[in-house]
Parts: C-alpha cells; structure tokens; sequence
C-alpha cells in the first residue's frame, strides 16, 4: 500500500511536515552558513596576523643585520605582546635570548629561553630552548641545576638533541668536579655517533683513571 494514496495527500503531508519543523530547518541553514562564514573570517583574521607578525620578523632580522639591537628589541617585545600565539613570537624570544647573551645578561637570556618552554607546543623548540637553557645555566654556574633540567626530561623530549643533552651533561659533571661521570657522558655521545674534535679535547682533558690496582 502506498503510504499517501493522492497527490493531494502528498502535498498535504508535506505542507504539514515544513510547518512542523520548518524553523528548525532555517534556523540550521542559517547556523550553517554562519558557521561557514565564521571560520572562513577566522582564517582570514589568522592569515592576516599571521602576515603581519611575519614582516615585523622580518624588520627585525634587518634590524639585527644593521647591528641595530634597541630596534631588534623593541620589535622583539611587539611580537611577542601583540602576536603570542604565532610561532613568531617564540623565534622573538630565542632572538632576545641571543641578544642577552651576547650583552653578557645571562638572567635575561635565562628567562627568555624558560619562557619558551612554557609557551611553545612544538617539541623541537621546546628542546632547543632547553639545550641553550642549559648553556646559560652552565654559564652562570649552575651546573646543578643544568642536571636536574636534564635528568628531568622525558624520553619523548631527549631523542632528536640526546647527543647535546649528553654533551651538556659531560658539561656539567665537569663544572661539578666529576670527572668519572663526565667521562661516561662524553662517550655516550660518541656512541650516538656525534663526533667533534672539541669533544676529543674536552675527554683528554680529564683526569686519566685509577687503574685498579692487581695484587701480586
């Protein structure tokens, strides 16, 4: 059996059905578009700000190339005030940390690279940040703390910079007047398959071990 036996009864079903549920189909069509033209104006708003904390990047490697630091500075800080959420505003805080460095304000480096680890998502620059953290922390004395950075790191977090977080390590047992734990962090980056001649230096610089000693 047909379910409506007329035309009549047809159009009438359908009339009924759209006023049933005809403002729920408007309301949804309009949601849609809405929707639709949200997001297409929120790209447009990250394209924009996007494009914009990109030619202030670039104004500030100009400004780092002319030796200008106070502009490098400045347009530093602006991207990082004005445009947190781009990767720009990391790249702004390694230049600032590069900068502090280089004027010998190792605290200032220090809290600019600690900011990173808070504000980036991606790993590899959280881990970039982390071995020139441990640079300045080494820097400034604090080999201590340069090995509970290090000893606190997740597996995830050492597999692409091991070989420098050794190395950083071997760095810092040194400072710390172990030499017998900097030796064994040194080969470990040889056995990752990182080989420097700076590094031959830094184990031929230790102590030689005591042999233990054969009764006769």
């Amino acid at each position: 059996m047909e379910l409506y036996d007329t035309e009549e009864q047809q159009v009438e079903a359908i009339k009924k059905w759209l006023n049933e549920n005809g403002r729920s189909i408007v309301v949804g069509i309009a949601v849609g578009i809405g929707c639709v033209f949200g997001w297409n104006g929120w790209q447009n708003y990250q394209t924009a700000q996007f494009r914009e904390a990109s030619d202030l990047f670039q104004g500030m490697l100009e400004a780092n190339q002319n030796a200008n630091e106070e502009s490098v500075s400045k347009t530093a800080e602006r991207i990082k005030e004005n445009y947190g959420d781009s990767p720009y505003a990391v790249y702004a805080s390694f230049f600032l940390a590069k900068q502090s460095v280089e004027t010998g304000d190792l605290e200032a480096a220090r809290k600019e690279l600690e900011s990173i680890l808070v504000e980036s998502s991606e790993s590899a620059m959280k881990n970039l940040a982390r071995v020139r953290l441990l640079k300045v922390l080494l820097a400034e004395g604090k080999a201590s703390e340069a090995l509970e950075l290090i000893n606190g790191l997740d597996g995830s977090a050492r597999t692409r910079f091991e070989a420098a977080f050794h190395e950083l390590k071997g760095d810092a047992y040194v400072a710390l007047g172990q030499e017998r734990e900097a030796r064994t962090a040194y080969k470990r980056v040889i056995e990752l398959g990182r080989k420097s001649r700076f590094l031959n230096l830094k184990i031929e610089d230790l102590p030689v071990p005591d042999l233990p000693q054969i009764n006769q």
